[in-house]
């Protein structure tokens, strides 16, 4: 059974992969709740906390208010990236995209656009791969393993290290 009703339209979800908005989106999800009008509709932001056996929604919140988002999505650059309905059901043959980023993160952000944007990851050793795997964002921890991963037998005894270590 569901959770909780959150939103009446979801049309759009992610979740923060962990680089970009610091701990204000930390172990996050966002959602479009799109409602036909802009007034009414925006992103919404949670997470989930444990229940018994189960889980419930955490800190349900706003975190972008009226536009009629359709879709929103996590860039390499760490902004977040929203497309925008403009007004009502019909087609209109309009639409915007917005990006909302945090200038606090800047950083952080251009590390994270520099290792997913290139081959640095094909390039790096093990060894680094294997710290990579300890990455803050989500997508750069995956890319390290998908590598490993495709590296074969050379790398197998790396991953189990990884996998075997509390």
């Amino acid at each position: 059974p569901p959770l909780l009703n959150l939103g009446d339209g979801p049309s759009g979800f992610t979740a923060y992969p962990g680089t970009g908005f610091g701990p204000r989106l930390a172990g996050k999800f966002l959602m479009c709740d799109f409602r036909g009008a802009s007034g009414i509709s925006g992103i919404r932001t949670f997470g989930f906390r444990p229940r018994g056996a189960s889980f419930e929604v955490a800190d349900p919140d706003k975190l972008v208010w009226s536009l009629l988002a359709t879709d929103v999505e996590f860039g390499p650059d760490g902004a977040f990236y929203v497309s925008d309905w403009t007004e009502g059901w019909e087609l209109t043959g309009r639409g915007r995209i917005y990006r909302f980023f945090d200038p606090d993160f800047r950083k952080e952000s251009a590390d994270v656009a520099r290792l997913l944007g290139g081959d640095e990851l094909l390039r790096a050793n093990e060894t680094q791969l294997v710290a990579l795997l300890g990455h803050a964002d989500r997508r750069i921890r995956q890319e390290a393993q998908f590598t490993l991963a495709e590296r074969g037998k050379s790398s197998a005894e790396a991953l189990q290290a990884v996998a075997l270590n509390p």
